[in-house]
């Protein structure tokens, strides 16, 4: 079972109950920053938004207030993505049309 379905489904992986030993060093830190990985995937998730309006500011931007950000988490900085369709338009519409 990979980390991914243990963690979903509660479970520790092995070797971090084994502990920290010389023989499994490299292999506990990776299963630590893959545990990490899903963990800031899931807080990341509480983040999605559906049907919510936008606001314009100025001619080509629009403003999304998202509730619940404290200390600037999450962030997005200058080369990030944020998707957005219409309410109208289906996931398996392309822009432009």
């Amino acid at each position: 079972m990979g980390i991914r379905e243990l963690v979903e489904n509660k479970q520790v992986p092995e070797v971090i109950t084994q502990g920290l030993m010389k023989e499994n060093y490299a292999t506990y830190f990776n299963t630590l920053l893959n545990m990490e990985k899903l963990y800031l995937e899931k807080e990341m998730r509480c983040h999605d938004m559906e049907r919510i309006t936008m606001s314009r500011k100025g001619a080509n931007l629009l403003a999304l207030v998202v509730l619940g950000v404290v200390e600037r988490r999450p962030s997005l900085v200058h080369g990030d993505f944020a998707f957005a369709m219409l309410a109208s338009q289906s996931e398996n519409d392309t822009y432009p049309p």
